[in-house]
């Protein structure tokens, strides 16, 4: 397999009809899982929420006038850019879990048209990444922080770990005129602050960042990173692009 890395193992890795399949179960839609799939490709690799993929072959039929080096390999996000006026477009068959990226040109002077055809097939995609690109756009939930653990310590006995909340263990009762010594229980680390955003919203009052998200709808052809950049440039924007990507995930879930 060949592609952004030289993993061959199987873990995380899946295919791209299993991945397409997971995105419409999470847009219910076609159309839209097709978007954030292109939308994916195209961020190349770059990135924690970069494009990582694989594929078993990769085939070029070139005919073109171009120049070898004109043409991006599939790792880079301009190989998955259709562009009709350069006579570039891009097939996806998610039921095949493949692609054709076909470029087009006119020879001169004889004025023939020809192509520069390249095939991928079995595209297989890094589960990992595509959930931090998704998240990254708003459409999953970030992820929670790994739950912090108490160690408790008794000398002679093996290391125990407890969960938050969980009851102490009992202090160990020593034969009688032998020193008893409590056990030390380490305090748990203190909350670090949460940093100074809008209230989170509830069912009878939004946010600041939702009634603002409300007020500049995106439009229907909008891809939601687009989409959050044209918010951010708006002169009456407050927030980071974390802070709209959490809100607009919200929006969303309640509207489901």
């Amino acid at each position: 397999m060949a592609g952004t890395t030289d993993d061959v193992s199987t873990d995380g890795w899946r295919l791209l009809l299993d991945e397409y399949a997971f995105v419409v179960n999470l847009t219910k839609s076609e159309r839209s899982a097709d978007e954030v799939l292109r939308a994916f490709f195209r961020r190349g690799a770059k990135g924690e929420d970069g494009l990582r993929y694989r594929h078993w072959k990769l085939e070029w039929q070139r005919k073109d006038l171009r120049e070898e080096n004109d043409h991006p390999l599939p790792s880079d996000g301009l190989f998955w850019r259709s562009d009709p006026e350069c006579g570039i477009q891009i097939d996806i068959d998610y039921a095949n879990s493949s692609a054709r990226r076909t470029v087009q040109s006119l020879s001169w002077p004889q004025g023939e048209l020809l192509a520069t055809v390249c095939d991928l097939t079995l595209i297989q995609l890094n589960h990992d990444a595509l959930l931090a690109f998704l998240r990254s756009v708003g459409l999953l939930a970030p992820a929670e922080p790994a739950t912090e653990q108490i160690v408790v310590e008794q000398e002679g006995a093996e290391t125990a770990t407890l969960e938050p909340g969980a009851p102490e263990p009992p202090i160990a009762v020593s034969e009688p005129g032998a020193l008893v010594l409590p056990i030390a229980v380490s305090e748990p680390p203190d909350a670090a602050p949460l940093p100074a955003t809008e209230p989170l919203a509830t069912s009878k009052r939004r946010s600041p960042a939702e009634q603002f998200i409300e007020n500049h709808p995106r439009s229907a052809d909008e891809m939601i990173p687009d989409y959050i950049t044209r918010l951010l440039e708006l002169p009456s924007c407050q927030w980071k692009r974390k802070t709209l990507q959490n809100r607009l995930y919200e929006i969303s879930k309640r509207k489901r």
